[in-house]
């Protein structure tokens, strides 16, 4: 039997032209302070003029998986480490990989082949053989991987329902008095951070929130698009609908960000979906996953903070 498309909530022209508007952000893993959105919001404003700054909002949760930030020279040796264990992986002890080795060498597997065909475009006839075996491919690969040092801290959200909970209960403490005083949001989620915004708006489908709407709800380089991330989602958002406060769903993904993909229809209720994006200030060549999975939020990506965050949330 057909999955039926749930319906939207209602929503007046009258309720979205009064309503004041509202920017809710919400970071992904790795350690995120105070402040983290204000560049992201710089660079989205010129083409957003009527939301003031102090309508913008943060969800911090990076604390409760992530409690103390780490050294850069703490984070590089963390980095180095799960890169090796990506080339020289280890059977696991009880016969089967756990969640955060299948994300991870899903994730190495993405960075890889990209590298791989970039490396073919760039070769002159009869070299791609050499190039596919040149031993630099793998590593520049792995190091590659956005916030690779940091996958781990997602372990905690995805396997102990209690610190999910707690990360979740972060991003309702924010949204919550905001719908009931009837704003109209504009939730940007990044990354993994994605995963906690979908959820925590699939867990307000069944309460009464006020005359707040949700007019754009964005992912961005969402791990939704992740198979491991996807199949272990809470059991109320399983089913990959539109949460009900949510009048439009827009899905972003750039050229070479390896976290990010396609949701639509997989199985994802997205309305609106923009795949390959050019990086902007990143390589348009040659791989760069770290650069295009941040992207979005640069000054420069007029493409994004115009064309797609400035349209929607203007209309």
């Amino acid at each position: 039997m057909p999955r039926t498309r749930p319906r939207k909530r209602p929503a007046t022209r009258a309720l979205l032209a009064t309503a004041e508007k509202h920017v809710v952000y919400v970071h992904g893993i790795c350690r995120h302070d105070p402040g983290f959105s204000k560049p992201w919001f710089a660079a989205m404003k010129p083409y957003v003029g009527d939301i003031q700054e102090e309508n913008c909002h943060e969800v911090l949760w990076s604390d409760i998986v992530h409690p103390t930030a780490l050294a850069s020279m703490a984070r590089a040796q963390i980095r180095s480490r799960a890169v090796l264990n990506l080339m020289h992986p280890k059977a696991p002890e009880d016969g089967e990989p756990d969640v955060m080795t299948q994300i991870k060498d899903f994730l190495a597997d993405r960075a890889q082949q990209q590298f791989l065909e970039a490396n073919l475009r760039s070769a002159g006839p009869g070299q791609g053989t050499a190039l596919m075996r040149l031993p630099t491919v793998a590593p520049q690969a792995m190091f590659s991987i956005p916030a690779l040092e940091c996958v781990d801290d997602f372990a905690d959200y995805l396997r102990d329902r209690n610190v999910r909970d707690q990360v979740i209960d972060r991003f309702h403490q924010v949204v919550r008095p905001l719908l009931g005083q009837g704003a109209r949001l504009h939730v940007i989620s990044h990354s993994w951070g994605t995963v906690v915004a979908y959820e925590g708006l699939r867990l307000l489908d069944g309460e009464n929130v006020g005359e707040g709407i949700v007019h754009n709800f964005f992912t961005v380089g969402s791990a939704l698009a992740i198979p491991p991330v996807k199949h272990r989602l809470i059991a109320e958002a399983m089913d990959g609908a539109r949460p009900r406060l949510v009048q439009n769903w827009v899905n972003l993904d750039a050229h070479f960000d390896i976290v990010g993909g396609p949701l639509q229809g997989v199985p994802f209720a997205v309305d609106q979906e923009f795949l390959g994006l050019e990086p902007i200030g990143c390589s348009a060549i040659f791989p760069n996953p770290v650069c295009a999975h941040g992207s979005y939020f640069n000054m420069e990506n007029v493409p994004v903070n115009r064309d797609i965050f400035g349209r929607f949330i203007g209309s």
